[in-house]
């Protein structure tokens, strides 16, 4: 164990446990870093959990607050989860009207006019919409050009996909009855052409993957 997401959702009432309130939350993660660090424990305390499901503006507000509560604090990773994305992944966001994948990017800007050049983005969890994406090759080609639109981005540490077996999801990578899925088997091709030095755009068009701050080739 080396990394801590303390309180994921911290921005919503389901994930804090009460009225969200960035000021509390930022004394509560120099409370628990400080005694970690004093224990001898080298972990990483991941911040937030910011959910952009609760309204992109309000999301958005509560980590520029939660800057604005410790200035001088660098939170070296700054974690994202972003449920149920009813748009295609390289979807600008001031094209939509709910939240899309490239939320990050609107989160990094944030960062960034903080001073928190070097820290990170962790996706702890995305997903799409079964409303909008039912079908399998829909859900096989929304999770392909996801990959390219997080891998052309050098801030994006990691990007965890939320649904592996839950019994009442569509959107599963193993199905109920242990097969895997189409999905499962697209994501596989994906990490092998990764670990074997293939570029994915050899696997996979690529399409609007975002025009943020730091980015890097898509071929490993």
């Amino acid at each position: 164990l080396r990394a801590i997401e303390l309180f994921p959702s911290a921005n919503t009432p389901s994930g804090w446990g009460s009225t969200p309130n960035p000021q509390a939350y930022a004394e509560l993660i120099n409370a628990v870093q400080f005694a970690l660090n004093d224990q001898g424990f080298n972990h990483t305390v991941i911040a937030v959990g910011l959910d952009a499901s609760s309204g992109s503006q309000s999301a958005l507000q509560f980590l520029q607050e939660l800057y604005a509560a410790n200035s001088s604090f660098f939170y070296p990773i700054i974690s994202l989860h972003l449920p149920y994305i009813a748009h295609a992944p390289g979807t600008n966001p001031k094209d939509a009207s709910s939240h899309t994948l490239r939320f990050y990017e609107d989160a990094r800007q944030i960062m960034l006019d903080n001073g928190q050049q070097n820290g990170l983005l962790w996706i702890t969890r995305f997903d799409w919409s079964t409303t909008e994406f039912n079908q399998s090759q829909d859900q096989v080609t929304w999770l392909q050009q996801a990959f390219l639109t997080m891998r052309s981005q050098l801030y994006i540490g990691m990007a965890s996909y939320y649904c592996l077996n839950a019994t009442t999801s569509s959107t599963n990578l193993i199905a109920s009855n242990g097969a895997p899925s189409v999905v499962f088997d697209a994501l596989g091709e994906l990490i092998a052409a990764e670990n074997s030095g293939i570029s994915i755009t050899q696997i996979i068009p690529i399409e609007g993957s975002g025009n943020n701050h730091d980015s890097k080739p898509v071929s490993p």
